[in-house]
């Protein structure tokens, strides 16, 4: 997906943090270990890498035009959008991926949902 605010190109990336639900990613742990003080550790270290993650993306992102910047959350998802410069240094020390979702996806989806209905 390509924006322009202000004339300047952007583009949407992902930020992929490590947890998905809190009760899913702890009862991972309990089923893969079985002991629950090993299990809470290890969900511990999984949010402080998602943290560390989200600390990184802020300080890199300081240090540009932050009103340029868009970060959209949902669900399951966070995206971030800005200058081009700026998504170059966190894509490069693999702090955001490029978004693999498209559009085109969404509106074939629909096209699937209205041949469904008839």
């Amino acid at each position: 997906m390509e924006l322009v605010i202000e004339g300047e190109k952007m583009n949407s990336y992902d930020i992929r943090l490590d947890y998905f639900k809190q009760g899913d990613d702890l009862s991972f742990f309990l089923e893969r270990d079985k002991n629950v003080c090993s299990a809470l550790t290890q969900h511990a270290e999984m949010l402080k890498n998602s943290v560390k993650t989200l600390e990184d993306i802020s300080s890199i992102v300081s240090k540009y035009d932050v009103s340029l910047v868009k970060i959209e959350a949902d669900c399951h998802i966070i995206s971030i959008d800005g200058p081009e410069e700026m998504l170059k240094e966190l894509e490069a020390k693999s702090l955001i991926f490029p978004n693999e979702f498209d559009d085109d996806d969404c509106e074939e989806d629909e096209d699937e949902d209205e041949e469904d209905k008839d």
